[in-house]
Formats: structure tokens, C-alpha cells, sequence
């Protein structure tokens, strides 16, 4: 996975980290009330955790001196192969240099997510085959919806 592709999925974290396609092997995947529930505590802590790691990387763009929606802007130009990047110099380095100090904390990151999903009682891969399931099942996003509303 590109830099740019492992930043965007940090930045529009839905609670999945490191997510592989899993749709087809997630078919017919049966998942107990008592994993939706582990499930749910623990996708309640990613998403905590991932709003930490969105303010930090904000923090981060900010003290290289650019504004948050001028890097998206650039980000988004980088990531796309049919079009070309519209940065002044010193913009391109101050951008190099984020995505370096960002790139730098992913690590960090990724292990309190996955402690977080580990502490809820649910092994990281199990957490990630549900979440995938979950996008496409609506019968297990109202089974979810229902534990999370009681």
C-alpha cells in the first residue's frame, strides 16, 4: 500500500485499520451476538482513538504551516495518477515532510487500534472480517444497530 493510499485510509478511518477486501470470504460468515457486542466496544475505541490520530495528524500539518484543506488538496492530486499536482516548491516540501512525520506515527496508531480490538476480546483479523461483512449485510447492521441502542 502506497504512503498516500495508507494516509488517506487514516484519514477516513472508519474504524477498519489495515483492511484487506474481504467481501467474498465474509459471505457466509456467521457472527454470534456476543462478537457483535465485543465488536461494538471495540469499534467504539477505534473510533475514539481514530479522532486522537486525526487530531494529531492535524497538529502535524499545522505546525509545518499549512493549512489542513490545502494538503487534502494535494494529497488527493498525489494519489490520482491522471492528475497532475498544482504546488508551489515549498509546498511539495513542507507536504514531503508531513507525510513523513505521519507516516512516522502509523505504526504507533495501528498498535492501539489493535489493542483496543485485542482488549475487547476479538482478535484483530475476526474484528476486520465483521467490519468488512458489516458494509454490505444489512441484516448484521441492524443486529449491530440494535446491541449499540440498547
Amino acid at each position: 500500500m502506497s504512503t498516500v493510499k495508507k494516509i488517506k485510509v487514516l484519514f477516513l478511518l472508519f474504524g477498519i485499520f489495515g483492511m484487506t477486501s474481504m467481501f467474498a470470504q465474509t459471505e457466509n460468515m456467521k457472527v454470534t451476538d456476543a462478537e457483535l457486542e465485543k465488536f461494538a466496544t471495540a469499534f467504539q475505541s477505534v473510533q475514539m482513538e481514530s479522532q486522537k490520530a486525526q487530531q494529531q495528524m492535524m497538529g502535524v500539518i499545522q505546525e509545518e504551516g499549512m493549512d489542513v484543506a490545502r494538503f487534502s488538496e494535494i494529497q488527493k492530486a498525489e494519489a490520482n495518477p491522471n492528475q497532475e499536482v498544482e504546488a508551489t516548491e515549498a509546498e511539495m516540501k513542507s507536504y514531503k515532510t508531513i507525510m513523513a512525520d505521519i507516516e512516522k506515527m502509523q505504526p504507533m496508531i495501528e498498535q492501539k487500534m489493535e489493542a483496543h480490538v485485542t482488549d475487547a476480546g476479538l482478535e484483530v483479523e475476526r474484528y476486520q472480517a465483521i467490519a468488512s461483512r458489516l458494509q454490505s449485510d444489512q441484516d448484521l447492521q441492524n443486529r449491530l444497530r440494535s446491541l449499540v441502542t440498547q
